[in-house]
């Protein structure tokens, strides 16, 4: 239901989404001394999905390419991984939850 309500009007939408997340991200940025955060971003263009389709599942994709997942399924751990070079490498705050300046001491 909101995602078809906001199909109607998807500009006001991602833009509601920018102004609400952004800052909290530059906040988040700050505190944990971020200068590079990498690939990720918050910020959403409308104009890259208005005429996306959010309902694929791939499954025709692996049918007609065979392709196979090297990660089936994604838990916890494949995700901490992650997030854990991502804090190696100052893209994202440590998993502890401490700022890097902290961590240094």
């Amino acid at each position: 239901m909101v995602s078809q309500l906001a199909r109607l009007n998807l500009g006001t939408a991602v833009d509601e989404e920018n102004d609400e997340l952004l800052q909290s991200w530059s906040d988040l940025l700050s505190k944990y001394e971020i200068t590079r955060p990498g690939p990720i971003a918050p910020y959403l263009d409308g104009d890259t999905i208005k005429d996306c389709n959010f309902c694929l599942d791939g499954t025709r994709f692996k049918e007609v390419t065979k392709f196979e997942y090297s990660v089936p399924k994604v838990t916890e751990e494949c995700l901490r991984e992650i997030i854990d070079s991502y804090g190696r490498m100052n893209w994202w705050p440590s998993m502890d939850g401490v700022p890097k300046a902290v961590n240094a001491e």
